[in-house]
């Protein structure tokens, strides 16, 4: 989950990742993937939960390019608090459509560092919030490989504890107690790699612009811009280079602080937890090498630089670093999905990571 997690993972029921419906039979490379999961964070003691995930095949699809897949989870730990989340992606009428994004309800609670670079190094803050979320693009495909669209972003943040005399309480925060946000605009990808869920070699791109305001309901005023590029690179023995570029910007001058461009997780800057730094301006270069070890067994290094600032200027002067590994499982050999477990190291900083997919 979050920085400072230690993950207890249990592959001792990885046999149920194998696990295969009678429409997985009937339809080749099908395939329903579970396992349960323990994890134990500070903000949350122990937790456990499930997690799913269901790849299929457009049947009218020839090519099989585009498989879609369909996540689910679900978690509650010691402190009463529930996950409820269900990513998606999903091709239609051979390839034309791409519908992708997630769903999700959290009540759960979060660390918050203050906004900026300028915060005391051991500042730090518990609050807990109910909200549900919801991001869904629908894009056409215009030609091979690119994908045209609109994004749509929904969230319900409603805070239900904060601790009293710190920012959250006394400092007028944008977005205290409770925000709501809607937002809708352009968005686009440009897609060659050649396998979706473990590239080889190709380029990914996906950016967009949201529009965030009273005329759908939002609480506040605001745009957001955001661009996610990735690049891959194999060498004679199929080990992978990747490199990844993301940037996020916000203009507007109420932005709730939850909604503000935010630096580390387990895809961007892993070793810090998401949130350590957060401001409108955000840039990150994540680079990685993936290798195999055995049969369905793989690792990684990796290393990462971003930044925020309130304004774009001087975002250099206040870069962030973080290096790392991880090991991988295969779940799925046909399309080499894999599980990841991931511990990034940042300046006094570590995180650990396990999910399904890499993290770009």
């Amino acid at each position: 989950m979050k920085n400072y997690c230690v993950i207890l993972v249990l592959l001792l029921l990885v046999i149920c990742a194998n696990a295969q419906t009678e429409n997985t039979i009937k339809i080749k490379k099908n395939k329903l993937s579970s396992f349960p999961v323990i994890f134990y964070a500070p903000e949350t003691r122990l937790a456990a939960g499930i997690f799913g995930s269901y790849t299929f095949y457009n049947k009218k699809d020839s090519t099989q390019k585009y498989p879609s897949q369909i996540q689910i989870g679900a978690a509650y730990t010691l402190n009463k608090q529930l996950l409820l989340f269900f990513p998606f992606r999903v091709y239609t009428k051979q390839n034309k459509y791409a519908i992708y994004g997630e769903a999700g309800y959290y009540k759960y609670s979060y660390f918050f560092y203050g906004i900026g670079n300028n915060q005391a190094t051991n500042y730090k803050e518990l609050y807990r919030v109910n909200f549900p979320r919801v991001k869904i693009n629908f894009l056409i495909q215009l030609k091979p490989n690119l994908f045209v669209g609109l994004r749509y972003w929904l969230e319900n943040y409603k805070l239900k504890g904060i601790e009293n005399n710190q920012q959250l309480d006394t400092a007028n925060i944008t977005g205290v107690p409770n925000n709501f946000i809607s937002g809708i605009g352009p968005a686009f990808n440009y897609d060659t790699r050649d396998n979706i869920f473990y590239p080889i070699k190709g380029v990914f791109i996906d950016g967009g612009v949201q529009f965030y305001g009273k005329e759908l309901g939002s609480n506040f005023k605001y745009s957001r811009y955001n661009l996610d590029a990735s690049m891959y690179f194999a060498n004679h023995n199929s080990n992978v280079f990747a490199f990844n570029l993301f940037a996020d910007f916000l203009m507007g001058n109420q932005i709730p602080f939850n909604q503000l461009a935010m630096l580390g997780g387990n895809k961007k800057m892993r070793g810090y937890y998401e949130g350590r730094f957060r401001d409108k301006n955000l840039i990150s270069l994540c680079t990685e090498y993936r290798f195999g070890v055995y049969k369905r067994f793989g690792g990684v290094f990796f290393a990462n630089a971003g930044a925020v600032n309130s304004n774009l200027n001087n975002i250099a002067a206040h870069i962030q670093t973080s290096v790392g590994t991880g090991a991988r499982f295969t779940l799925n050999k046909a399309e080499k999905l894999n599980i990841r477990f991931d511990v990034g190291f940042g300046k006094k900083s570590t995180g650990f990571y396990f999910t399904i997919g890499e993290a770009f």
